[in-house]
């Protein structure tokens, strides 16, 4: 009778294991698949505009929206504490107009470490400028977890909204969104990506 009950025990787990798996395996993919894709349009009558840092293509999109959306002014937050202006720019190999543009009107947050901070930078930058519309660029994949940290901040509330939030997410060139299995590093980018925001919509970081 022990011996039984041990085997069901066990099988009861095993079955536990695959159900459980099955559900991570299929939120995932709901994750991946509906990723926001890059509108056709930049919205108008922004006042400024938000880059969350963190490479594929973010501040080069960002520049790209300066005067298309009406905006005049960029915050790149979370740059760390030893970056400059001119070391950015040299990273980002920006020269003639982009490199004016990013010289005259990009301010950098040196003291965001997260998502969160990001939201907090942004929200103390628009309330020194007085702003009303802020555009967040981020990467697709990051865009969730980011639109879930700015609309937990007081300001960006969608109850009682200070300030109004529009969304661009950049799209990278090399992520396949229909194929992620089939790379190593896109899988591990996006499974890494999903347990942030997963843990993030529990209030667990």
């Amino acid at each position: 009778m022990t011996l039984f009950s041990s085997h069901q025990k066990f099988v009861n787990l095993i079955l536990v294991v695959i159900i459980a798996f099955g559900l991570i395996a299929g939120a995932f993919q709901h994750f991946v698949l509906t990723l926001p894709s890059q509108p056709d349009m930049p919205p108008r009558q922004i006042d400024g505009i938000v880059v969350a840092t963190g490479g594929q293509g973010r501040i080069s999109e960002g520049l790209k929206l300066l005067g298309e959306t009406g905006a005049d002014t960029m915050l790149i937050t979370g740059v760390g504490t030893d970056a400059s202006k001119q070391a950015l720019a040299t990273a980002l190999s920006l020269y003639g107009d982009e490199l004016a543009q990013f010289t005259c009107c990009v301010e950098l947050d040196i003291t965001a470490q997260d998502t969160s901070g990001n939201a907090k930078a942004a929200a103390r930058w628009a309330a020194k400028n007085n702003f009303q519309h802020l555009l967040l660029v981020t990467a697709n994949y990051h865009m969730p977890r980011a639109k879930l940290a700015f609309l937990r901040h007081p300001s960006f509330t969608s109850a009682r909204p200070d300030i109004q939030l529009s969304y661009w997410p950049v799209i990278p060139a090399d992520l396949k969104q229909d194929s992620w299995y089939a790379s190593w590093s896109q899988l591990r980018l996006l499974g890494r990506e999903f347990a942030k925001y997963s843990l993030a919509r529990l209030h667990l970081i």
